[in-house]
């Protein structure tokens, strides 16, 4: 979950090549160690370093291409790109359909960002194939928040204060929780059509790739993303209605605001890693889940269950131990 922190967006490329650097020499080590059947011996304060290495490099650096994740895809931004997006859709009185389209236009479109710089490498993906997939996500994010505020406008008209917030971080939270699982799987969709790598329980041999382990990756995934506005919507607007009514709402209009981008930060640093958490980094399918022509292969495939390589957390498990 570290590997989330906010803080690690702000580094430079230099400093994540460097702690590339550094994380990619103590796998080798690790790797020589164990085939030679020794341990690997370090200084704390190498331990250390790995250990910092390990958070930055793996936050920005994706594991599948060994290539930087653009800043803005990465999920380290989470929350310094959600914050204005959160507060102006949780906040802005006298929200339209056309508002609301527009939110979600923007919201899918950082999603669709970060779908695709954190995928599963694997399925190689033309601009064609990211055009369909982004098309059809906004469409969808668009479609929902426009058909779930016409149909709920008379409610939303008889509404005010507290219930009118927290109706509006309902009808957000739908939008956004059906439309995070369309986006995921819309820009993901190769790994659903054409598989995923699977790999033996050690993470060491990989044996092809498997439609059966691409639908079990993509089903977490979306289903993380149906998850993950929960927290982010109706938090910020729980405890708004709460501190109203305990009269310890600021009064000042700016001291509000503070208040409520607060609220709203607090809540986006703690839905990402709780959506992600929620399910394993590498899911397991047993042989009898698993293709027949992978099924059939006794002699090297020893382990009885295959890996499924970029589950939940959009990474593969390639990562320091």
């Amino acid at each position: 979950m570290s590997r989330l922190n906010p803080v690690l967006f702000f580094n430079t490329d230099k400093q994540i090549k460097e702690a590339h650097a550094v994380a990619q020499k103590y796998r080798l080590r690790l790797e020589a160690a164990k085939r030679l059947g020794q341990p690997v011996l370090m200084k704390e304060e190498e331990i250390e370093a790995v250990k910092k290495a390990s958070r930055i490099a793996g936050g920005s650096v994706h594991p599948d291409t060994n290539q930087i994740i653009p800043f803005y895809m990465r999920l380290s931004g989470f929350v310094v790109f959600n914050a204005p997006i959160v507060l102006m859709v949780m906040f802005t009185p006298n929200q339209t359909p056309a508002f609301n389209a527009f939110m979600q236009w923007v919201n899918q479109t950082y999603n669709a960002g970060m779908n695709y710089g954190n995928r599963n490498a694997s399925s190689e993906y033309t601009t064609q194939d990211m055009a369909r997939g982004y098309s059809a996500a906004v469409v969808t994010s668009v479609g929902i928040a426009l058909v779930s505020r016409t149909l709920m406008a008379k409610k939303l008209a008889s509404l005010s204060g507290p219930r009118l917030l927290l109706m509006n971080a309902f009808l957000n939270w739908l939008a956004a929780a059906f439309s995070g699982f369309a986006n995921c799987t819309l820009m993901r969709q190769k790994e659903l059509f054409e598989g995923i790598k699977v790999y033996n329980k050690d993470g060491t041999v990989c044996y092809g790739k498997s439609k059966e382990a691409g639908k079990r990756a993509l089903l977490l995934t979306g289903l993380s993303r149906f998850i993950l506005p929960f927290p982010v919507l109706f938090f910020p607007a729980l405890m708004n209605m709460a501190l109203v009514r305990m009269g310890l709402w600021p009064r000042h209009t700016t001291l509000g605001k503070l208040t409520e981008l607060t609220l709203c930060v607090l809540a986006l640093s703690v839905a990402l890693p709780g959506s992600v958490a929620l399910f394993k980094q590498q899911s397991m399918l047993t042989r009898a889940q698993i293709e027949p022509e992978l099924k059939d292969l006794k002699v090297t495939m020893r382990p009885v269950e295959a890996q499924v390589v970029n589950t939940l957390s959009d990474q593969s498990p390639r990562q320091l131990q």
